[in-house]
Parts: C-alpha cells; sequence; structure tokens
C-alpha cells in the first residue's frame, strides 16, 4: 500500500469477526479508518480502509454481498460513488446482488469492483466446461441495465485458477458517468514489468524535472527491449515452433496413449500456444491500429489502399444469370439483383390458409375487445408514443440497453392468450408491414425501386409482434398434433406442453416434416484432436460418421480454444451414436477419436 501510495483500499474474504477487523487496523493501519458489512453478515466478508488526512469516506448502505459508499478527494475535492461487490458462490445467491447494485444505479460517477463469482462471457473462462448463459445473463442483464463497463486495464486478464481452469471474476466496473473524471488513470504492469520500471526509475538523476524524465524514459529504453526479444520476439516464428512440438508429441500420444506424461505435455504446450496467440493477435491488431490512425484520415497511399482493397473485395465484375449465361454487363449484374428481390420481397407468395381448429386449440381475443383495438387514435396518444424520450435513434422502436429477447418476453406475455383479432385490425397491421419499398445497391450504384409484398424490413417494430404471433400459431399447431397421437412431446415438457422458442434458431438446419423427424442438429465434441485435423476437410470427414456437418463453433473455427473441437452436426436419432469412432483421415493415417455428445434428447 506504501508502494502505490493508497488511500482506499478494500479487502475481500476476509472472513474477520467485527473484533479480528479492529485488532487488523489498530496494529497495521492505526491512522486509517475502516467499516465493513460484519453488522450484515455472519464475518466481514468485505472491510473498507480508508486514509482520512486525504479522503473521506461515507457509508451510503451495505449487504452480505457489497458496501455502498461515497468517497470525497480532500486534496482534488473530487467525489464519486464506489461500491465494493463480494458474490456469493451460486447463481440463485448472487441475484439479490444485482437487485441491490439496481437499486443504487447513480447518475453521479459511479465505480463496481471486487469479486462478482460471476463471468460475463465465454471469454471469461479457459478450459473447463462451457460456459452457458444461464451463468452469464443475471450478470449481463444487470451491467445493460445500468450502463455499467469494464475500465481499460492492462496485465492478466485471468483473475483466479485452480491450476488447469482459469477465470475472471474480479473486474472494475464503470458508468459512463465516470468519464466526467478524465484526468483519473489506473495502470496495471504484468509482473516482470514493475521490477525492470522501478529499478530503473529508481536511478539517481540530477536537473530539471522534465530532464530527469527523459532521462528515466532513456535508461528504461533498454530493458524494455531486453523484455520484448526475450519473450516476445518474432512471435510468429514462436508460434509456428509451438505448434510444430504439438504436432510431434500428438504422433508420439497416438502410439501411446497411456503415457501420462505425454498427456501432460500436452496440456502444457497447449496452454502455451493458447498465449502465444493471443500475444500474436495483440501484437498485429496494435499494428494495424497504429497505421491505420496514422494514414486513414489522411488521405495518403495507404488510405487509398485501403480504399480500393474494399472497392475490389465488395465488386461484383460478373452474374451467371437465370438462362445460364455469364454476363459482365454492370446493367445485368442490377438487373439480376433487382429480379431476385422482386421475387423474393416484392411479390406475393400462396401460402396454406390459417386453419380455424388449430386457432381454436387456445385462448383467443374476445369480442368484448374488439372495439378497444378499433378505436380511433388521439392525439394524445401519439404525443405519448412520440415523445416519451426512451427511444433511442438508434434502436429502431426497441428501448436502448435492452436486447430484443427482452421485447419479444414483453409481447409475448401480452399476446399469449389474445389470439382472434377483428378483421379490420389485421387489415391495419398488414398495411404497416406491406408498405415499404425497397432499391438495391450493388457496386456503388442504385438499382430498382420494388413494392415490398412479403416479408418485414430489418428493424421493423411490429417483428417481435408478428414473431410471437407466428410462434403462438406453430405452438397450437404441435399442441393439436399432440393430442391426435402424430406429434408427442418430451417427457420433461409433457405435463406444461412446454414449446421453446429456441425451435427459431433450429429452422436454418432442421426440416420439421415428417421424413425428418429423427434427424436432429446436435453439438458434438472431440476432445484432445491433433492441430493436423483442425481443418475444414478433416472436420468434415470426421463428423461424417456420425452424420451431416453443419457449422463449427467459433472458437474452433478461430483455434481460440485448443482443448477440443466443437461441431454441430446433424444426427439420426434412430441409429446408435458412438462414443469413440475410427476414421481414415485424407492422408491415409487412421484416427481412434473419442466423441462427446453435448446435448442429447
Amino acid at each position: 500500500m506504501k508502494k502505490h501510495k493508497m488511500d482506499v483500499c478494500g479487502l475481500l474474504e476476509t472472513k474477520l469477526l467485527p473484533s479480528k477487523v479492529a485488532s487488523f487496523q489498530k496494529f497495521r493501519l492505526r491512522h486509517w479508518q475502516q467499516l465493513s458489512n460484519a453488522n450484515v453478515a455472519n464475518t466481514a466478508r468485505i472491510v473498507v480502509f480508508w486514509n482520512p488526512s486525504t479522503v473521506k469516506v461515507d457509508l451510503l448502505s451495505s449487504s452480505a454481498q457489497a458496501v455502498h459508499l461515497s468517497i470525497s478527494c480532500l486534496i482534488s475535492h473530487i467525489s464519486f460513488k464506489a461500491t465494493f461487490v463480494y458474490g456469493f458462490n451460486t447463481i440463485t445467491a448472487r441475484r439479490s446482488l444485482w437487485e441491490d447494485l439496481r437499486s443504487w444505479n447513480s447518475n453521479s460517477p459511479w465505480m463496481v469492483l471486487g469479486d462478482f463469482n460471476s463471468m460475463l462471457s465465454s471469454v471469461d473462462k479457459h478450459n473447463g466446461s462451457a460456459v452457458s448463459s444461464y451463468e452469464t445473463s443475471d450478470f449481463r442483464d444487470c451491467c445493460s441495465d445500468l450502463g455499467l463497463h469494464d475500465a481499460n486495464f492492462t496485465g492478466c486478464h485471468f483473475s483466479w485458477t485452480n491450476g488447469s481452469v482459469w477465470c475472471k471474476l474480479d473486474r472494475v466496473l464503470i458508468n459512463p458517468a465516470w468519464f466526467s473524471l478524465q484526468h483519473l488513470t489506473h495502470v496495471h504492469f504484468d509482473p516482470p514489468v514493475p521490477r525492470t520500471v522501478s529499478s530503473c526509475w529508481s536511478s539517481s538523476v540530477y536537473g530539471t524535472p522534465m530532464y530527469i524524465l527523459y532521462r528515466k524514459l532513456k535508461l528504461l529504453k533498454g530493458p524494455l527491449k531486453e523484455l520484448n526479444r526475450l519473450h516476445f520476439s518474432h512471435i510468429s516464428k514462436r508460434v509456428y515452433q509451438i505448434e510444430s512440438k504439438l504436432e510431434q508429441l500428438q504422433v508420439s500420444f497416438q502410439l501411446d496413449r497411456a503415457n501420462q506424461l505425454l498427456l501432460d505435455q500436452d496440456k502444457l504446450l497447449r496452454s502455451k500456444l493458447s498465449f502465444l496467440k493471443f500475444v500474436e493477435n495483440q501484437f498485429f491488431s496494435q499494428k494495424i491500429k497504429c497505421k491505420f490512425l496514422k494514414e486513414s484520415d489522411r488521405g495518403s497511399k495507404f488510405f487509398h489502399v485501403l480504399m480500393g482493397q474494399n472497392h475490389r473485395r465488395n465488386f461484383i465484375p460478373a452474374i451467371m444469370c437465370r438462362n445460364g449465361n455469364l454476363s459482365d454487363s454492370l446493367k445485368a449484374v442490377g438487373d439480376e439483383f433487382v429480379a431476385y428481390y422482386q421475387q423474393l420481397l416484392g411479390s406475393s407468395k400462396s401460402t396454406i390458409p390459417i386453419d380455424s381448429v388449430v386457432i381454436r386449440c387456445g385462448p383467443c381475443l374476445p369480442s368484448s375487445s374488439h372495439s378497444l383495438l378499433l378505436s380511433p387514435v388521439s392525439a394524445e396518444d401519439i404525443r405519448q408514443a412520440a415523445l416519451q424520450g426512451i427511444v433511442s435513434p438508434m434502436q429502431n422502436a426497441f428501448l436502448g440497453g435492452r436486447y430484443m429477447s427482452d421485447n419479444i418476453n414483453l409481447v409475448q406475455e401480452l399476446l399469449r392468450h389474445q389470439l382472434g383479432f377483428p378483421a379490420a385490425f389485421v387489415k391495419l397491421v398488414m398495411q404497416c408491414v406491406s408498405s415499404a419499398s425497397y432499391s438495391v445497391a450493388i457496386n456503388g450504384d442504385i438499382h430498382g425501386f420494388l413494392a415490398g409484398h412479403s416479408g418485414v424490413r430489418q428493424g421493423d417494430p411490429l417483428s417481435p409482434y408478428l414473431f410471437i404471433c407466428c410462434m403462438e400459431y406453430f405452438s397450437r399447431m404441435l399442441m393439436l398434433a399432440s393430442q391426435q397421437g402424430v406429434f408427442r412431446f418430451h417427457p420433461k415438457c409433457a405435463m406444461q406442453a412446454i414449446i421453446s422458442v429456441i425451435l427459431r434458431a433450429m429452422l436454418e438446419y432442421f426440416d420439421f416434416s415428417s421424413s425428418d423427424m429423427h434427424n436432429i442438429p446436435v453439438w458434438v465434441k472431440f476432445p484432445n484432436l491433433p492441430l493436423k485435423c483442425w481443418s475444414l476437410k478433416c472436420l468434415s470427414k470426421i463428423a461424417s460418421v456420425l452424420g451431416e456437418r453443419i457449422k463449427s463453433d467459433m472458437l474452433t473455427s478461430s483455434m481460440s480454444r485448443l482443448l477440443y473441437v466443437k461441431v454441430l452436426v446433424k444426427v439420426n436419432l434412430l441409429s446408435n451414436l458412438p462414443y469413440s469412432i475410427e476414421v481414415t483421415l485424407p492422408n491415409g493415417s487412421i484416427l481412434h477419436q473419442q466423441v462427446v455428445y453435448e446435448t442429447l434428447p
């Protein structure tokens, strides 16, 4: 604390009794003051110390998982709110923490810091089981509601480990108002760097303050270059060398799969390769950003080359026409796109009529509500809809900071039992849907102007409403089919007849026709798959033993997670799904691979 000249310090997970906290302060921080949340918890889970000669700290509120403070600097006269957090270990127990933070939402500069015992996204975990949306949704929704986001930091990304699994559980969050304190900065160095910096910075240099700063930076240049040479120079070559070692090790492991030493070396090399790939990505990202920021807005050669590459990448010089002829006329290219979208959006399609028997499988809108839907819109209704000030122009009629799923859940509650709309109201809604007109931008020119007759334009505020109506009709179709014995619900859903909205994400890959009801997409993991088998061709070959490969997950495609490959495969539930497969690779070698199914009905 003396080294970093701290004036406020929070200790978490102390598990000290109140008497022990006072004794600690008496002997270690005699001239400081302290407070804790021992009065609302069995022990002092959070203890905050501060120097009363430089800062003033007022306790606003405390709970078992958070301590809310108001901090004022007596030197710079800056004030802000701070919340020290130490979350419980279970998801349900932490929900009281999220509600506590929502109740203390502040418009003034606010910092929330500590051990949340929760992750925000899948990148906050390395190794171990995959992070599910159920684990992150409460924390993510809380940050979205309060406008909190991570403060800029340097140093280790992961803050907790058990030796094989790394997680980011500790973080510092700030709200938008924190940017008013622009001169407040926090820097955290990697472990080797502080010793290098401190040894150079402690050198005795005499002269003006500016000369002292210049001289110390000059002294620091050499050690930092040496640090870079030892650990980060020729980063691409280092990545290639580790990949080669890992591939050789995996060949040896195939011949001696019971060798625990080889398995330990494999884990070590995979961890080192993952770190070096991260460093390589950071190196090239900084290099590109530096050049882009320096020359992109100066009209330099770099700028024009960049723009030229974008134009060449997006330019469509020729197209295969519907008659089978290849045309390189720019007008023909535009006409073909216009004709396609004319057929897709500009023409009506024959549809299966609505079955009244399906509609009657659930509650419908009572006749008494028809007059309310058809009542004229008053000037006050328009004013309330247009001037509430809660809609951002960038959100296209969705609430700022909310997800589309929030709107869907809200509308589902409103419309779940309200089908059976009057014909005049349906006609009014369809006029809103079908009144859009479209033009197509191809190769920098605008082509065509067609009126829309099908589909919903992107960003249409009616999208979630229409989606829920369609899902409700689909649910009733399945309900009717289950009553007629054509369809059976999963045993865990039979009592409530649950139809998950997640089915909409499967429609791209899943055909609900009777001939294909047993072929479903399943996420499959291939643990410790050799790197030479990570190509698209090899993955398709391996997945073909189980069924039809659909796609790989993002971490597999980017090789950000090397412990296993995760692939979405369309499998037949009537066949016996193996848990170990033998595959002949394109190079002729035989691969014995373990198979893990993430979800099976």
